[in-house]
């Protein structure tokens, strides 16, 4: 995270000078990728050292995000739940495509294998990346895949529903979401955050 924050470029602090922000989140995720691969070539001890990612860029009129790997983003609007991003796996290729649902994609015995990582010696990386505009009463959730092996989209869906009709705040529902995902796997690094559009 840190050495992705150096790779952007000092306008993406001020989006209205910055004329591509999905161009500049880009390369800086090519660039993380290069140098995470360096750090690979240079310590034999770390050579396959690699890793997935998800970020998001808040302006006041739209969240721009890249991502790499299996971690997620799920938006919540209007009682209807979207995964924004799709996981770089031949596995979630197949979800994509209609020939495995979302119960069969968590049970294949290929899940976890990515065809896209940060690093591992993969010299060229293609980040996935995307816009959506912010609306008042959306809800952000961006994970990683320890928290997905332990909430199905439903359960997701419904938790940010409660949350948004009895008015808990960011941090109380990231905290139910944490709760649960570890109660029901557990196994797996289990790491989110949420975010509320005011």
């Amino acid at each position: 995270v840190k050495e992705l924050r150096q790779f952007l470029p000092a306008t993406m602090g001020s989006f209205e000078t910055n004329a591509d922000p999905l161009r500049s989140l880009a390369l800086a995720v090519v660039d993380l990728n290069k140098y995470v691969n360096r750090i690979g070539y240079a310590k034999p001890e770390v050579k396959d050292i690699g890793a997935t990612l998800v970020c998001g860029l808040f302006n006041r009129k739209e969240m721009h995000f890249a991502h790499v790997g299996d971690c997620r983003i799920y938006r919540f609007f209007e009682g209807e739940i979207e995964q924004l991003t799709y996981d770089h796996t031949r596995v979630g290729e197949m979800e994509r495509k209609g020939q495995l649902n979302e119960r069969q994609a968590r049970v294949h015995p290929a899940r976890n294998i990515l065809s896209q990582a940060i690093g591992t010696g993969r010299d060229k990386v293609q980040p996935q990346v995307g816009s959506v505009p912010l609306k008042p009463g959306m809800w952000f959730l961006f994970c990683s895949d320890g928290v997905i092996d332990g909430l199905w989209n439903n359960r997701i869906r419904n938790e940010f529903h409660d949350s948004h009709e009895q008015g808990r705040s960011p941090q109380q529902t990231a905290e139910r979401f944490l709760e649960e995902a570890l109660r029901a796997a557990g196994k797996d690094d289990t790491t989110l955050f949420v975010v509320k559009v005011c």
